[in-house]
């Protein structure tokens, strides 16, 4: 159950290239997640504002980290929208437990993990995202949801698929461009070093002797 302990405890990958440029739309979803998420809560919770606030950031934290740290950023959206959501329901038993943001922003960084994360390690995100929706969905809403998050996996694990198949295939380029660069260094050499020979003064070709005329 190696995927399973990697997945519970395990780090995440390095970030991707240019990934500073993703930082600034992750930092305004995050801000709208805060507002939304704390809203949310004030509405449907019946919690202190103070409470909502801090659930608003907790929801809304994960998505300012999913470009460095998704699987970090989908432990704690998913702590954070049980333990909310818990509270919506136990208050105001409505068919959504969070702001509509939230369930996007955990679809976001589902599909974050999936692609960046190892098949097992993604595979117990889905299920664990599949028994989220099965504790804060009406019976009615969860097969749609979990068809919904099973198709995103999918598209990632395709995405990623290709991903693998274009590096290879451009490996593959490379070494061929580098086999022929040596190649063609090694006949270079070669008939360098045959010109040397047969221009050397060992095996210069003899030239015919001038007549000499007698005046």
């Amino acid at each position: 159950m190696r995927s399973l302990r990697d997945f519970l405890i395990g780090a995440d990958p390095p970030p991707p290239g240019r990934w500073r440029l993703a930082m600034v739309p992750a930092v305004v979803a995050a801000a709208y997640l805060a507002y939304g998420g704390t809203t949310y809560l004030d509405l449907k919770s019946g919690l202190p504002w103070l409470l909502c606030a801090l659930g608003g950031l907790a929801l809304a934290v994960p998505m300012a980290l999913v470009v460095t740290r998704p699987l970090l950023a989908w432990r704690l959206i998913w702590l954070a929208s049980a333990i909310t959501g818990a509270a919506v329901q136990a208050h105001h038993h409505t068919p959504f437990s969070w702001h509509p943001a939230v369930l996007a922003a955990q679809v976001v960084i589902l599909f974050v993990v999936a692609r960046r994360l190892p098949y097992g390690v993604s595979l117990w995100a889905w299920a664990s995202m599949a028994g989220l929706v099965c504790l804060s969905f009406f019976p009615a809403d969860r097969l749609p949801l979990i068809e919904l998050i099973t198709l995103i996996t999918a598209m990632a694990w395709g995405l990623r698929g290709r991903t693998v198949v274009l590096a290879r295939s451009h490996k593959g380029r490379s070494d061929h461009q580098r086999f022929c660069h040596r190649r063609r260094d090694r006949s270079a050499s070669r008939r360098s070093h045959q010109n040397r020979r047969v221009g050397g003064p060992g095996c210069r070709a003899a030239t015919p002797a001038q007549p000499t005329t007698r005046r």
